[in-house]
């Protein structure tokens, strides 16, 4: 579900789903799997134009949708030759949640190289304009992605009917952007979702599968059997053809290098 607005402009850029490109610093992207009630809710909003933005959402002919992808049609990627650490805040989160988070990590890494890896607990929580280099929590390299649970209250991008939402963060020039950490944000007290579920309609599992497969550069597509489909609807918590395709693209390849990590400050697009 795409949201528009500003904030203090800064070095960089964030986009709401979708990338806003700059020819140095970071983009963030956002995307929020909505319950079935909200399948009302405005689709998607293509952002502008090309010319504005470098590149948006490409839609493929294999059933999935990248965030985005270089003038070589080449996906932005995060490096395929390294794990995707990953840090936790799990105040708020629903017991037993971490057997089906590990489960849906499982899912991914049974049909692509990617590496997801929980590689420590934090007090850290989430925010919209979190810093993407903290070499005072984390040291010297690029933060991890965090994993955290918050409300609409302390955490404006997360609408109360979002089931979750993955702001992967992209940096580099242009052409060779790489995506280098992020977050992933639930929402707390949700009494429709459960663990352990079998049914992606109802099943905390699925919710997990579903943002992870965004943080690793997929975006919403219409074929409702998919995982990355806008709404969860009922079925399997199952990979389609698509997305595994997908999963493939964001995720294989060879090795890339990084930029240097560095504070990155990002012009915030919130509702």
């Amino acid at each position: 579900m795409a949201r528009t607005g500003t904030r203090t402009a800064t070095v960089a850029t964030l986009a709401v789903a979708g990338i806003v490109l700059l020819a140095i610093g970071a983009t963030m992207t956002l995307a929020a799997w909505l319950t079935a009630a909200a399948a009302t809710a405005p689709a998607e909003r293509a952002p502008t134009t090309e010319a504005e933005i470098g590149a948006s959402t490409r839609s493929t002919s294999a059933g999935f949708v990248l965030w985005g992808m270089g003038s070589d049609g080449q996906p932005f990627r995060w490096d395929p030759c390294a794990p995707i650490d990953l840090v936790v805040n799990d105040v708020g989160a629903p017991a037993g949640w971490r057997a089906d988070f590990d489960a849906a990590i499982e899912v991914i890494e049974a049909a692509s190289p990617a590496r997801l890896r929980i590689a420590a607990s934090t007090d850290e929580g989430p925010s919209p304009d979190r810093a993407s280099f903290q070499p005072d929590r984390y040291g010297d390299r690029w933060a991890p992605v965090l994993v955290a649970w918050a409300s609409a209250d302390t955490f404006d991008v997360l609408r109360g009917h979002d089931r979750g939402v993955a702001i992967p963060v992209a940096v580099g020039a242009t052409d060779t952007r790489v995506f280098v950490t992020g977050q992933v944000v639930f929402p707390r007290d949700r009494d429709d979702l459960q663990v352990g579920a079998d049914d992606r309609a109802a099943a905390w599992r699925a919710t997990f599968l579903h943002e992870l497969l965004h943080l690793l550069g997929l975006a919403h597509v219409d074929d409702a059997d998919a995982m990355m489909h806008r709404y969860p609807g009922a079925g399997p918590i199952a990979l389609s053809d698509g997305d595994r395709a997908g999963l493939k693209a964001v995720t294989s390849g060879d090795c890339i290098t990084p930029p240097e990590p560095r504070h990155v400050r990002v012009n915030t697009l919130l509702p």
